[in-house]
C-alpha cells in the first residue's frame, strides 16, 4: 500500500513538473516575441530616423550650395557683392584678427568698352579676375560690380599687401587680346586697414576713398589715412 501512494505521488509530482517546465517554455516563447516585437519596433524607429537624417542633409547640402551660387559672380566666377557683405559681417563677428581690405578698379574701363564693346570689356574681367585668382592663397577675390574688385586679406601687414597689389599690377601688364593688340590695361588700389572700433561698412568706405585719390593722382595704390575723409 505504501508503495501504491509513493507511485502516486511521483506521478503527481512528475505532472506537476511538466505543467511547470511548459509554463515556463510558453512564458519564455511570449518573453521572445515581445523582445522581437520591441526591436521591430526599434529597427522601425531608427530607418526612420536615418531617413529623416539624410533628408535633413540633403537639405542643408542643397541650401549651402544654392546659397554659394547666389555669392559667385557668374562672369568672373569670384564672389560677388553679397559673398563681400558676408565677408564684412565676419570681419565685424572675428574683430581681434587683422584684416585689410584693397579697393581694386580699372582705369578707363568706360573707354574700353566704348572703343572695342562691351564683349572685349568682359574679356578684360575674366583675365583680370583670373590674375587674382592666382593668389587665392593671400587673398579672398570678389567682383563688387562693373569694374571695380575688393581683395580681402587675413593676417597680412600693409606692406605685404602692397606687395601683392604691385605683383598683381605687374601682372595685369601681361594681359593680351590677340585681336586687340593694341588694348591697354591699368589697374588702381584703394587700401584700408580693420580698425576695431569701426565697423566693416566704415572699412569699405576708407579703402573706397582711398581708390578715388589713386585714381585722381594716377597712382597704383593709396594708403587710406583720416585726412582723406575730409578732402
Amino acid at each position: 500500500m505504501e508503495l501504491l501512494v509513493q507511485s502516486y505521488l511521483s506521478i503527481g509530482i512528475w505532472k506537476i513538473n511538466i505543467l511547470k517546465s511548459t509554463e515556463r517554455f510558453s512564458n519564455f516563447i511570449i518573453a521572445l516575441l515581445i523582445l522581437i516585437a520591441f526591436s521591430s519596433v526599434i529597427m522601425i524607429i531608427i530607418h526612420f530616423e536615418q531617413q529623416k537624417y539624410e533628408v535633413s542633409i540633403a537639405i542643408e547640402q542643397e541650401r549651402s550650395l544654392l546659397q554659394q551660387r547666389i555669392q559667385v559672380d557668374e562672369l568672373t566666377g569670384l564672389l560677388n557683392r553679397k559673398g563681400l557683405h558676408q565677408a564684412l559681417k565676419e570681419v565685424e563677428d572675428n574683430g581681434e584678427d587683422k584684416y585689410i581690405l584693397a579697393v581694386a578698379d580699372l582705369n578707363g574701363f568706360k573707354q574700353t568698352n566704348d572703343d572695342y564693346g562691351h564683349l572685349i570689356g568682359d574679356k578684360v574681367l575674366v583675365e583680370f579676375a583670373k590674375i587674382l585668382r592666382e593668389h587665392d592663397q593671400n587673398l579672398t577675390s570678389y567682383r563688387y560690380g562693373g569694374d571695380e574688385f575688393c581683395l580681402l586679406f587675413k593676417g597680412y601687414d600693409q606692406d605685404s599687401v602692397i606687395a601683392i597689389c604691385e605683383a598683381i599690377n605687374d601682372k595685369r601688364k601681361l594681359i593680351k587680346l590677340p585681336e586687340h593688340d593694341d588694348l591697354k590695361i591699368s589697374v588702381s588700389f584703394g587700401i584700408a586697414s580693420y580698425q576695431n572700433e569701426n565697423d566693416s561698412v566704415k572699412l569699405f568706405i576708407q579703402a573706397d576713398q582711398a581708390l578715388y585719390e589713386a585714381k585722381s593722382s594716377m597712382d597704383t595704390y593709396r594708403i587710406y589715412k583720416p585726412k582723406m575723409a575730409t578732402s
